[in-house]
């Protein structure tokens, strides 16, 4: 009774560990230069700057940033009133 048990335990383990096996996938790759910092022909270290491509957000978009910040900031002040 006992072998048949741990058997049948022994199957429902290795069925586990069979379907995460085939259900998960990776790769890893190391290069020779993984980590090292190339040094930037705009700053002459190996930091980061900002590229020339990235400008400043216009007036309007920061206004509908601020706006869909005060109306999640007021549904959380709502949901607050009705759960007191």
């Amino acid at each position: 009774m006992f072998g048949r048990i741990k058997s049948g335990c022994f199957v429902l383990v290795l069925a586990i560990l069979l379907i995460v096996a085939l259900g998960t996938e990776a790769q890893l790759n190391f290069s020779t230069g993984w980590g090292k910092r190339v040094p930037n022909p705009q700053t002459g270290n190996g930091g980061s700057a900002m590229c020339s491509s990235q400008g400043k957000p216009s007036v309007n978009q920061l206004l509908a940033i601020y706006n869909l910040l005060q109306n999640e900031a007021q549904k959380l002040l709502d949901c607050q009133k009705f759960t007191k």
